[in-house]
């Protein structure tokens, strides 16, 4: 494959419908609009995607939902799953009427970057998290909260540090240029790309 992961998989829970367990993968790709190739495999038998959809073209880059189901049984599975033949990942669906393992997480990383000096290990709590999941696997993870933080955004842009530096009315008057917005959209992209 000509393309390369630059951010994934991300994986989503589908919910479950008639016994089996949907999950779907975000994936950014860059190079071209080749769809990208999911096998999933489970037990030692091996299965494709059931849908890949493109999201969304940015530059150079391709946002792939990759999506799939796997039939629950009357214990749990390891799924173990691969995109363009790369790195294997794995995830753990329940048995049928198991009562789910679950965790929760907010906050994902700093408001301020001067913050993250005063933290010992920022990586602290995903390192207890990872102990716990090595032993006995999380069937989803919720995530709430800020997935990332883009107050640098005000410091880092200079449109719209020179907008904030305004009187509130003319900032309200003021228009969003479409340089801005192209700031803007590039400075979340390398954002999520950095933090994902």
């Amino acid at each position: 494959m000509s393309n390369t992961i630059v951010v994934g998989p991300i994986l989503g829970f589908r919910g479950i419908k008639q016994e089996r367990w949907y999950t779907s993968a975000l994936v950014v790709l860059r190079g071209d609009a080749t769809p990208p190739q999911l096998v999933v495999n489970i037990g030692g038998l091996a299965q494709p995607a059931e849908k890949a959809v493109l999201l969304k073209t940015y530059a150079a880059n391709y946002i792939w939902r990759l999506e799939w189901s796997v039939k629950q049984i009357n214990k749990e599975q390891v799924v173990e799953y691969a995109i363009n033949a790369g790195e294997t990942f794995c995830y753990v669906v329940p048995a049928i009427n198991m009562p789910l393992r679950i965790c929760y997480g907010s906050c994902f990383g700093f408001h301020n970057q001067k913050d993250i000096n005063k933290v010992k290990d920022k990586n602290g709590m995903w390192k207890v998290l990872q102990k716990v999941q090595e032993q006995k696997p999380y069937h989803l993870f919720f995530m709430g909260g800020d997935q990332v933080y883009s107050d640098q955004m005000w410091d880092a842009l200079e449109p719209l540090r020179d907008w904030l530096s305004k009187p509130l009315k003319k900032r309200v008057q003021a228009p969003f240029t479409a340089e801005m917005q192209a700031q803007v959209t590039q400075f979340y992209f390398d954002l999520y790309l950095q933090m994902w």
